[in-house]
């Protein structure tokens, strides 16, 4: 027997309401607005706001090799993760430096 949440209305920052979790790990862009709002969110747990904003960050990262990255979103997003997994935004933080010295050495990778 399945339950409907009727009168609860989903915490706002939301772009599509009632995708499946695995959904927001592909692509937590799309499901969030930013990553304040998966860090903030009431409804998921500490672990499922860790491997979205893990996810995060690793599609910043694979962008990052061919462009670069937007700042001011890696940072957002790298904030919100060490909330919850400090050495894995540490990681993170990381290997966004050695691309950033790759690509000011010419050494960018693909």
């Amino acid at each position: 027997m399945t339950t409907q949440n009727q009168g609860v209305s989903p915490p706002s920052g939301i772009a599509i309401v009632g995708r499946p979790f695995v959904d927001a790990l592909l692509d937590p862009r799309t499901a969030f607005a930013s990553p304040d709002v998966v860090a903030n969110h009431a409804w998921l747990s500490r672990e499922e706001k860790r491997l979205i904003l893990w996810s995060w960050a690793r599609d910043l990262l694979r962008e990052a090799r061919d462009v670069t990255a937007q700042t001011a979103a890696c940072e957002a997003v790298l904030g919100a993760l060490a909330r919850f997994d400090p050495a894995a935004a540490d990681e993170f933080e990381g290997a966004f430096a050695t691309l950033s010295l790759d690509r000011e050495g010419g050494r960018a990778q693909n």
